[in-house]
């Protein structure tokens, strides 16, 4: 699996267990240890996605930084196997 797939999967799956704990503190509001999980996960993702994008590119328009251009649209669109790590959009998807 090349590097840049490996760094989204792992954004992916820190993004999931994000989401799973602002789950969780919508019920548990006053669970400091949740709360700290949180928190070292925003810390984690943060510096993936610096790493993502320091050796890639954004992954959202609003992470685009002086480049005068989104370079995105040189790389594959989802649909055609660009920055889709389960592969669902080339492989099911059609632009008809």
């Amino acid at each position: 699996m090349s590097e840049q797939k490996q760094l989204m999967n792992q954004l992916t799956s820190i993004s999931f267990a994000m989401d799973d704990t602002v789950l969780f503190l919508d019920t548990h509001p006053d669970c400091q240890e949740a709360m700290e999980h949180y928190r070292k996960l925003r810390k984690m993702r943060s510096e993936v996605l610096h790493t993502y994008e320091t050796k890639f590119e954004p992954i959202s328009k609003y992470d685009v930084h002086g480049s005068g251009c989104f370079q995105w649209l040189n790389s594959p669109w989802p649909w055609e196997g660009g920055n889709c790590p389960c592969g669902i959009m080339k492989n099911d998807c059609s632009t008809r």
